[in-house]
Order: C-alpha cells, then structure tokens, then sequence
C-alpha cells in the first residue's frame, strides 16, 4: 500500500470515528465568462475574440501605432530625462565652481564623465532599439 493510499485510509477512519462527518469534497461545475462549458464552445470563444482582436486589420493599426507614436514617444522621454539629469549636474558643476557648495574634484569628475557616457549611451542604444536598421531585416 502506498503511502498516499495508507493516509487516505487514515483519514477515512478518522473520519468514522469523529463526531462530525465530514463530506466529500464536490468540484463545482467551471464555465467560462461567457457561460460556455465544453471544450469546442470554449475554442469557438477563443476564435471569436482573437478575431476581433488581431485580426489582420487590428494588427496593421497596432503596429502603426507602435511604430509611429509609441516609440517615437518613448525615445523622446528618455531623451528629456537624460537631459534634465545632465542640467542637473551641471548646475551642481556651476554651484560647486562657484563656492556655494562644496564637492572634492573627484565627484566632480565622476559626476561629469557618467552624466556625459550615459546620455551618449542611452541615446545610442534607444535610436538602434526604436528604429532598427532596414537591411538587417
């Protein structure tokens, strides 16, 4: 006897022998949101909104989508932000050069030389991710 049939067999006779009896476990009847219950109803389900959702026409449109508004917008952002860092760091540059506030050259140098690596960098990567070449298709 194995040892899940010798722990139901355990179960059972504790079960027997308790005061309260406790019921066998019922699998309620699953449906799918639109009610459907058998395997082919619920393929014809699938078909039905994969129909309406990617159907070539809808594919075109998210794909123009993607490709001349969504990436365009994302290269912009990432642009912006690269930029407002880079300001940042200058100002902190200018206020540090002028005596307002006090950073040892080293953190300045780091500060500069990270700030001008990662915009380059960030650039570089986005434009070749966003807008790939034509010919390597």
């Amino acid at each position: 006897m194995s040892l899940h049939a010798a722990k139901r067999a355990e179960d059972k006779e504790v079960a027997e022998d308790s005061e309260l009896p406790i019921p066998e476990p019922q699998i309620p009847e699953t449906t799918s949101p639109l009610g459907f219950v058998s395997l082919r109803e619920a393929e014809a389900e699938q078909n039905q909104l994969a129909s309406r959702w990617f159907s070539p026409k809808t594919r075109e449109t998210y794909d123009w989508a993607m490709t001349f508004v969504l990436k365009p917008v994302l290269f912009v952002i990432v642009v912006l932000l690269s930029w407002w860092w880079s300001v940042n760091v200058s100002k902190l540059v200018w206020a540090s050069g002028k005596g307002w506030i006090s950073l040892d050259k080293s953190v300045l140098v780091a500060l500069v030389t990270t700030s001008v690596g990662n915009f380059i960098t960030v650039v570089i990567i986005i434009a070749k991710n966003l807008f790939p070449d034509a010919k390597k298709r």
